[in-house]
C-alpha cells in the first residue's frame, strides 16, 4: 500500500502545479523513461522492458520527448565514474609463457 502513497502525493503535485491532463501525462511519461534508462544504465532495450514497451516504441517516444540522447549520456556518467573510481582498469594479460610458468611453479 506504499506504492498507493507515493502515487496519491504524485497526483497532488501535479494538481498543485495546476497542470491539465495532458501536461501531467507527458510529465509522468518523461520521468518514467528517464528513471527507467538511469536504472538501466542507459540500456534502450532493459529501460523498454522495464516499462513496458518494444524499444522501437521506446526509442520513438524518446525522440518525441526531445532526450534521446540520454541514453548516451547516461552511460558516458557512468562511464567517467567508473574511471574515476578506477573500475575500468584491468590487470595486464599474462602471456601463455607467464601462465605456463606460474602453473608449473604452483
Amino acid at each position: 500500500m506504499q506504492q498507493d502513497g507515493i502515487l496519491v502525493q504524485a497526483a497532488d503535485a501535479l494538481l498543485d502545479a495546476r497542470s491539465n491532463y495532458r501536461e501531467a501525462e507527458q510529465m509522468l511519461r518523461t520521468l518514467l523513461f528517464r528513471r527507467a534508462l538511469e536504472r538501466c544504465g542507459g540500456n534502450i532495450c532493459h529501460a523498454a522492458a522495464m516499462v513496458g514497451v518494444h524499444r522501437n516504441h521506446f526509442t520513438r517516444d524518446l525522440e518525441q520527448m526531445q532526450i534521446r540522447d540520454l541514453p548516451k549520456q547516461i552511460r558516458e556518467a557512468r562511464r567517467k565514474e567508473a574511471e574515476q573510481l578506477d573500475l575500468w582498469s584491468r590487470p595486464a594479460k599474462r602471456s601463455r609463457a607467464e601462465r605456463r610458468r606460474a602453473a608449473a611453479a604452483a
